[in-house]
């Protein structure tokens, strides 16, 4: 089974609450424990129950396609050639 991730294959979508967990679970892989175990603590009213997220959220999706091909074209493809597949063994 080959276990690696290819970087040009990554596609965003929208955060919801069942996403939690996973992210705090990857923070705590680049960032101290103090900071993820604060934000864990302020997660709650920084993100699902702020009211400026849903407005913010609909001027992120009305443009997020072209985005993406910005971001894929200078960004994620030359990411791929630098930075070998990422392991989830």
């Amino acid at each position: 089974m080959n276990d690696s991730i290819d970087v040009t294959q990554l596609r965003p979508r929208t955060y919801v609450k069942a996403d939690r967990a996973g992210i705090l679970e990857l923070l705590r892989l680049g960032f101290p424990a103090s900071y993820v175990d604060r934000l864990a603590r302020q997660w709650d009213w920084k993100y699902d129950r702020n009211p400026f997220n849903a407005e913010a959220d609909a001027g992120r999706s009305a443009g997020r396609a072209e985005l993406f091909e910005v971001l894929s074209a200078t960004y994620l493809e030359g990411m791929a050639k630098e930075i070998p597949p990422i392991s989830l063994a």
